[in-house]
């Protein structure tokens, strides 16, 4: 199977279910007789720019175009659970796993006032251009500690 036709079959699949795992789709996808490595899948969910929704505490893939319409601050808020600012800086925390879900979603965004992100495993941080836009930002987070 050429890749094209293996991305058409996963995002019919992410259309179709609720799928939590890269572990899930590559057997999903050999139960159609498609094989195909760790790497290569996560690569294919990389470029198809799958992103993990969260609803309910549970997260799952979602196709990007299925979360237009939505902000990115919206689309982030559910993954940060604590904001920590210093200066023009913020430290978003998250799940173990989610930081670097956040830190795309943020960078495909291309704000002009946030310069980057660096994400670690559950920790996340994002430079701000200035302390005002930084100060926004966790404002518009509005995260309630849990």
């Amino acid at each position: 199977m050429h890749k094209h036709e293996r991305h058409q079959l996963i995002k019919e699949m992410v259309r179709r279910e609720t799928i939590a795992t890269q572990k899930d789709i590559q057997h999903k996808l050999e139960a159609q007789g498609v094989e195909v490595t760790q790497t290569t899948l996560s690569r294919d969910l990389r470029e198809l720019g799958l992103i993990k929704a969260r609803e309910k505490g549970h997260s799952y893939y979602i196709l990007p175009e299925d979360e237009e319409g939505r902000s990115f601050i919206q689309q982030i808020r559910s993954y940060v659970h604590k904001i920590e600012r210093a200066s023009f800086v913020l430290v978003l925390h998250t799940r173990l796993g989610e930081a670097g879900v956040v830190s795309n979603i943020i960078d495909s965004e291309q704000v002009a006032h946030i310069l980057g992100t660096v994400a670690g495993a559950d920790t996340l941080l994002v430079i701000c251009r200035d302390e005002a836009t930084a100060s926004h930002l966790e404002t518009e987070l509005n995260v309630t500690p849990s």
